[in-house]
């Protein structure tokens, strides 16, 4: 994983005027997929994908990239990642494991209680497709 987040190190500045919202969770999918479709690197990072039309429609598409050999990191709690057994079977069936990686926060038992809530309750869902990325607190 070390090496594929070195190539975003020298990533330059971006114009404020390149930013934009998306509305709705269709626009979101939609986005993401034709992202995965299209970019030669992909990272994500998020709490948990669900299991709903719009999850499996992504799913699709990370089968594709997995096809196409393409450079994909998924990054999940591994507290909520791994506590829907159906998503873990789509992830199994698609043989997709090796895209996903399950993250451990408790592993920061040490820190003061206050920190490792702040750890669990803020969970950054995080999209890097190439030079598009998206930041979002729902999806």
């Amino acid at each position: 994983m070390e090496i594929f987040l070195s190539k975003f190190r020298n990533l330059s500045g971006f114009d404020i005027k390149s930013i934009r919202k998306i509305n709705t969770p269709n626009e979101f999918k939609d986005f993401v997929c034709k992202n995965l479709k299209e970019a030669s690197v992909c990272f994500m990072m998020s709490l948990y994908i669900g299991n709903g039309e719009k999850s499996m429609e992504i799913f699709d598409a990370l089968v594709e990239r997995k096809v196409k050999n393409l450079e994909t990191v998924i990054v999940l709690d591994k507290n909520r990642g791994k506590r829907n057994s159906e998503i873990l079977n789509v992830i199994k069936d698609k043989n997709l494991e090796d895209f996903f990686y399950f993250y451990d926060f408790k592993k920061y038992y040490m820190l003061p209680a206050k920190i490792r809530e702040l750890l669990y309750v803020y969970h950054p869902k995080v999209y890097i497709f190439d030079s598009n990325v998206i930041l979002t607190g729902a999806n």
